[in-house]
């Protein structure tokens, strides 16, 4: 019997080895194609960047793809290599063109059936909830040059699709550490223009605020830090909330201290994704005492504006979230809105 089950473990052990050998192999294969998909990208990268050709959306696409393997997405990264040799080779371009064509057609179609008396809801009616997550907003100097790169957006036709909301979150959001890199000093030149080009077009907004400052937190500009370490409640509170009401009150429409076109956020969301890896490393305690004094500050501001709670992104959240919750007393109301949006890269936990 003995013999019997270590026969039996001994060819166990043998096929479940066979069988890593061939997941590493798949693997190593997997990563070489990656591999020789970059070498290739940079060969083509420098021939248009020596005759003189726009690489900047090339580029792009190529740190996306590195962000996207790092986070072990590989399909991804590959598919976005792809795509910017592709570019690069001219063909991303005439595909963008057949795209254009065929919403052009579908808008005269749609002309064409109003006039028979055919009642359409879908294409663009007002209450819908349809939004997009974080659009590649085209920037100024390329917009006003009349250049439209493959792989960026432009508000006008997000709102051509339907789209009624977008949403700005990380790089995208408001960060204090980067429109406040000296006290006293803003740089809203960014956000002053994409917020105003999506406003312009009558598309609401979710905007996300992240708290990390590194002078608020006395951390040089020369020192490298992970992502975990931004997710703390701010030292010097009270210059936070300073900086909070600028910038509501910068993005509320009244036509006092507004941006360029007075361009209104219309949700503002504290922090995103606590339970993500490093996505708040403080205490819940303190997670809720940002939000209850955010809340605040914001509504004095605005009292039209919403606030929502940071997104929740996993399965991990429920535990994390209802802690939270548990913090802030039934009579409180400290949000208006609760986010759970599930995110690609936690598939299946």
């Amino acid at each position: 019997m003995f013999f019997k089950k270590s026969v039996y473990l001994l060819v166990l052990g043998i096929v479940f080895s066979l069988l890593l050998v061939q997941f590493n192999a798949a693997v190593g294969d997997e990563d070489k194609n990656i591999r020789e998909l970059v070498a290739e990208l940079q060969v083509v990268l420098r021939e248009n960047r020596d005759a003189g050709k726009d690489i900047s959306a090339a580029i792009g696409l190529d740190r996306r793809s590195r962000e996207a393997f790092m986070a072990g997405r590989h399909e991804e990264a590959r598919r976005l290599l792809k795509e910017a040799i592709s570019l690069l080779k001219g063909g991303t371009i005439e595909d963008l063109e057949d795209k254009k064509r065929g919403l052009r057609e579908l808008s005269t179609d749609k002309k064409e059936l109003q006039t028979k008396g055919v009642k359409i809801k879908v294409w663009g009616y007002e209450d819908s909830p349809f939004g997009i997550h974080d659009p590649n907003i085209i920037r100024r100097p390329l917009l006003q040059a009349g250049i439209k790169p493959p792989g960026f957006d432009e508000p006008k036709d997000l709102a051509d699709l339907g789209v009624k909301w977008v949403r700005y979150a990380g790089a995208t959001g408001i960060n204090w550490g980067m429109v406040e890199r000296e006290k006293g000093v803003y740089d809203w030149a960014k956000t002053d223009f994409m917020y105003g080009e999506t406003y312009k077009n009558n598309l609401k907004m979710i905007v996300t605020v992240s708290v990390f400052n590194r002078l608020d937190r006395g951390i040089s500009d020369k020192v490298r830090i992970s992502r975990s370490e931004k997710g703390y409640f701010p030292k010097n509170m009270d210059w936070y909330l300073d900086f909070l009401k600028k910038t509501v009150e910068r993005y509320d429409g009244d036509g006092i201290k507004d941006a360029p076109g007075s361009p209104v956020v219309d949700v503002w969301q504290i922090e995103n994704e606590l339970d993500t890896p490093g996505g708040w490393s403080d205490t819940i305690e303190n997670y809720v005492h940002l939000l209850k004094e955010s809340y605040k500050t914001i509504k004095k501001v605005n009292p039209q504006a919403r606030v929502a709670i940071a997104g929740m992104a996993t399965t991990k959240g429920f535990s994390l979230y209802s802690k939270i919750l548990k913090y802030l007393r039934p009579d409180e109301k400290y949000f208006d809105i609760f986010d759970l949006h599930w995110s690609g890269q936690f598939m299946g936990s």
